[in-house]
């Protein structure tokens, strides 16, 4: 029996989604090509794609006996710029409000993100 990698899979699954939406902003907007319109666009497609996520483990932890994703895969997703998408995804959904280590991790993530902005923003400004 083959032993199942469900890290690795939702992994792929969702960077493969995320930067299929990005790079379909990309072209529904007539994005030139530059670093702030490749962000944007990333940013866009990983946001949706980790709304997703929550919402559909919100779901699969709903039904009993159903294979749920991975809380690390959800961090990640938030990391690599998905943080409005979870945010958003705990609130509509309900889901990981409670677990403390969990949020704590969320907010941790949010904050190095928000300092990581404000610096972009200094360095642009500056010039």
């Amino acid at each position: 029996m083959q032993r199942r990698r469900p890290v690795l899979f939702h992994m792929l699954a969702s960077l493969i989604l995320a930067s299929l939406l990005a790079l379909g902003t990309w072209r529904l907007f007539h994005l030139s090509w530059n670093w702030p319109a490749a962000l944007w666009a990333w940013v866009f497609g990983i946001t949706l794609t980790t709304f997703a996520y929550y919402g559909w483990d919100k779901r699969q932890a709903q039904r009993v006996g159903s294979a749920r994703i991975p809380e690390i895969v959800l961090h990640m997703l938030a990391l690599i710029g998905g943080s409005l998408g979870a945010y958003a995804g705990m609130r509509m959904f309900r889901h990981k409000t409670l677990k403390g280590r969990f949020r704590l991790m969320f907010w941790l993530i949010a904050l190095i993100q928000m300092g990581l902005l404000i610096w972009l923003a200094y360095e642009w400004w500056r010039g």
